[in-house]
């Protein structure tokens, strides 16, 4: 009997208390391993200033909204960019000063924002005005949404409340919310990139001659080239781009090259990554300083060794046999 994946399975996620998870949605994308400085890295791929839309949130995550293509009226359809972050990431990072648009529901109890975010804001508000609003029962019938009183909290929300004044249970997320990184998120993230920097081999000495120079957007030319070439390894096609990455995710999906949910994130990683890094690079000479030319380096390096990863796997080349090679 064939095992039908959950599509919010993650699988195992980091050595933490939590080794494996699943979030209860069918998204456009997922967390990462349980890590703020990987959810950093992700932010940072899109361009400073990008403003991400808070859309959903399930099992204390939270999934964006970004770069909407205006002629998809749906915000979780897969032509617009998305990215998900879990609350405890986005704690993390705003407590060390790198996002935007984290606040706390202080006088609130945890089973209100709960209620804020399944009910939505605006009718939130409308229940705190004194508005009558109703949900259908499963017999057809209608019963109306109760407000939580303000005073009236649970032992169990009063032990949250006191384990930690900023539990995700009162992280005030909703849809709507939009979050953006500060300007000191940008030399934390160049920096865990740099440290996370490991050029494959096949590409070393390439690399070695550009970086040694100075020359960081021809590295990222040439990163960029050896990406695409190792996906069409994969594909079997001639195609460049957007349309590449669609024929990559194909691949993985069909052959069950990991897990649905994981797929789907990369494909975000891949169309961000493609659209603001190897784009800009790959028709512009553009000056650099080292801390941010190493970061979008690294990045292009982990999805460069990802791919021949999997080529290893499926015994269809040796890494960096038949690649370009410097």
């Amino acid at each position: 009997m064939t095992r039908k994946p959950f599509p919010g399975e993650l699988g195992f996620v980091g050595s933490g208390p939590v080794l494996f998870e699943a979030i209860h949605a069918d998204w456009p994308a997922y967390p990462g391993d349980d890590s703020w400085e990987l959810s950093l890295l992700r932010l940072g791929d899109f361009p400073r200033g990008t403003e991400f839309q808070c859309i959903s949130i399930i099992d204390q995550c939270a999934l964006f909204v970004t770069h909407i293509n205006k002629k998809e009226p749906d915000l979780f359809s897969d032509k617009h960019m998305h990215i998900a972050v879990r609350l405890k990431e986005l704690l993390e990072m705003d407590e060390q000063g790198f996002v935007n648009g984290v606040v706390m529901e202080t006088e609130m109890s945890p089973a209100q924002v709960h209620a804020k975010r399944s009910q939505g804001p605006e009718l939130w508000a409308q229940l705190q005005a004194g508005g009558k609003l109703y949900y259908q029962l499963a017999n057809g019938e209608y019963a109306p949404i109760e407000l939580d009183d303000d005073e009236e909290w649970t032992e169990e929300d009063r032990a949250i409340a006191l384990m930690s004044p900023r539990s995700t249970e009162l992280v005030g997320m909703y849809e709507g919310t939009r979050i953006s990184l500060k300007p000191a998120a940008w030399p934390e993230m160049e920096r865990l990139a740099r440290e996370a920097l490991e050029i494959p081999p096949s590409l070393q000495s390439r690399l070695a001659v550009v970086l040694d120079a100075g020359l960081h957007d021809s590295a990222i030319r040439d990163l960029g080239a050896a990406l695409e070439t190792r996906m069409r390894v994969v594909t079997g096609t001639s195609g460049y781009g957007q349309s590449l990455i669609e024929d990559y995710i194909k691949a993985l999906h069909k052959d069950q090259d990991g897990l649905p949910a994981r797929i789907k994130s990369l494909r975000q990683e891949l169309r961000s990554i493609f659209k603001f890094i190897r784009n800009e690079f790959a028709h512009n000479l553009v000056e650099l300083e080292p801390s941010h030319g190493y970061a979008f380096v690294s990045r292009l390096c982990w999805h460069v060794r990802d791919v021949e990863l999997v080529i290893e796997s499926r015994g269809q080349h040796q890494a960096g046999e038949g690649f370009i090679r410097g």
